[in-house]
């Protein structure tokens, strides 16, 4: 036996104006439907020059979580990433000093 549902509304979706805004097309979200031989490819990244060192002593020999924004509005420069720095004997598992947020500006991302 079917239950009554109350306030269910079907709307249509509208397409979403990105402008000439680039985005990246790596699931369905933007993409309504693939024609042809249409498909989504994610391919490998291309080796580029060096971007971050990681070799000062705070941030120790284990680093992760790396979080780039970009802030064009805020003060400095505009691309700006935080990420996690700890050191930790690999034979013990005991830490050297204790985890600690890092923090990095760059003009070119």
């Amino acid at each position: 036996m079917p239950l009554p549902v109350e306030g269910f509304q079907i709307r249509e979706i509208q397409p979403r104006n990105i402008g000439t805004r680039k985005e990246p097309l790596v699931d369905g979200d933007l993409i309504d439907i693939l024609r042809g031989d249409a498909r989504l490819v994610l391919h490998r990244p291309t080796p580029r020059e060096l971007v971050l060192t990681h070799d000062a002593p705070w941030e120790g020999n284990t680093c992760g979580y790396h979080t780039i924004f970009y802030d064009p509005d805020g003060p400095g420069k505009p691309y700006r990433m935080t990420y996690r720095g700890s050191h930790g004997d690999p034979t013990t598992g005991a830490s050297r000093h204790p985890q600690v947020t890092c923090y990095a500006e760059s003009d070119d991302g």
